[in-house]
C-alpha cells in the first residue's frame, strides 16, 4: 500500500476510528471482574460479550483501507475519509458524490462537491435529474450544467 506524509497506517486508524466504545470497555471490565471473583454465571455471560468485542477487533484489523474509507463515508465521517483517501491515494469521487447527495443544492455544494467529481456523465446526470428545493438552487444547478458543456 502506498502511504504519504510518513504516516503509520495502523496508528492513524487507531487514532481516527473509534473501534471500542465506552460500552465495550464496561463489558470488558465487568468480565474481568466476574472472572476474578470466580462468579461462574456472570463470568460466562461476560466471556461471551468479550468474544463479541474480540470479533469486532479482528474484523477491524482485517479491513482494507478502501473498506475503511467506505465505512467512514457511510458513517458521515467525511473529513477522516478525505484524509484516508490522501494517504492511500484512493479515488475521491465516491466521497464527493455522497457529500453532494446529503447536502441541499447550493452554490457552495456545487463548488465544493459537484465540481470535485471527475465523472463528467455523472455530473451531467445530476444537473438534469436532481431537483433543488428552491428556484435559485435549480437555476444554479442548470447553469453549472451548461457551464461545463460550453467549450472554453
Amino acid at each position: 500500500l502506498k502511504t504519504e506524509k510518513n504516516v503509520n497506517p495502523t496508528s492513524w486508524i487507531k487514532q481516527n476510528h473509534n473501534l471500542i466504545g465506552e460500552e465495550d470497555e464496561t463489558i470488558f471490565d465487568s468480565a474481568v471482574h466476574a472472572m476474578a471473583l470466580g462468579d461462574k454465571t456472570n463470568s460466562d455471560n461476560a466471556i461471551n460479550n468479550v468474544e463479541l468485542i474480540t470479533e469486532k477487533i479482528w474484523s477491524f484489523e482485517s479491513i482494507s483501507p478502501f473498506g475503511l474509507y467506505n465505512l467512514m463515508i457511510d458513517k458521515g465521517e467525511y473529513d477522516k475519509a478525505l484524509e484516508l483517501s490522501e494517504i492511500y491515494d484512493l479515488d475521491t469521487n465516491l466521497l464527493y458524490q455522497k457529500m453532494w447527495y446529503v447536502n441541499e443544492i447550493s452554490e457552495e455544494n456545487i463548488r465544493t462537491n459537484l465540481r470535485a467529481v471527475d465523472d463528467f456523465i455523472w455530473i451531467l446526470r445530476q444537473c438534469k435529474e436532481r431537483i433543488a428545493q428552491t428556484y435559485k438552487g435549480e437555476k444554479m444547478l442548470l447553469e453549472f450544467g451548461l457551464e461545463i458543456l460550453s467549450p472554453e
